[in-house]
């Protein structure tokens, strides 16, 4: 099996365990990881942190994102053609864009070299920070241009022993699950 077919694989086989979780183990979990998140230093420290607005399957993070609007500068993406945009949130300035997902409009455009830390989903992981995302490749043309901590926030069963990687594959800082905090990578 080539990698392309050993990620489409991949996909599939965490598609089926997100299909076996409820909702509420969802946001419970999203609560437990995100707490992890707010322990950490570099959390603390950072005035601008990128985010995302989460699919059903993903980390929950619509009650985070509304809790740390006022004290920090949150960033979230916006699919702009093949690119991932930055854009500062605002609660009350949400509308559904690519892919059905909450997006900023006509918010302040951020750059990339702005953001001091950011919280990354995607499909899979593993202990070595490879991350496998959902197949278009916007995070992996968007991380190069970010050097702050990338940080992987995910559900346990979304911690695999090896993701396949290519070159253009942007390794992640750490990753966090509701059992393990994994950093320095």
């Amino acid at each position: 099996m080539n990698i392309r077919e050993q990620k489409t694989e991949i996909r599939r086989n965490v598609s089926i365990l997100k299909k076996q979780v409820t909702a509420d183990f969802r946001i419970s979990h999203s609560r437990i990881i995100l707490s992890q998140v707010e322990s950490l230093a570099v959390f603390k420290e950072a005035e601008t942190i990128l985010l995302y607005h989460s699919l059903p399957d993903e980390v929950h993070t619509h009650d985070f994102l509304k809790k740390w609007h006022g004290s920090k500068r949150l960033v979230l993406p916006v699919v702009v053609g093949d690119e991932l945009e930055l854009r500062l949130y605002h609660p009350d300035n949400l509308e559904p864009g690519s892919y059905a997902i909450l997006e900023p409009k006509n918010q302040t455009l951020i750059d990339a070299q702005e953001v001091q830390l950011a919280l990354i989903p995607g499909v899979a992981f593993d202990r070595c920070g490879n991350r496998l995302g959902r197949g278009k490749g916007y995070y992996d043309r968007l991380l190069p241009a970010i050097r702050a901590p990338k940080i992987g926030i995910l559900f346990d069963y979304q911690l695999l022993e090896a993701i396949p990687h290519e070159p253009f594959d942007v390794s992640l800082n750490g990753i966090i699950t509701e059992s393990e905090l994994i950093l320095g990578l």
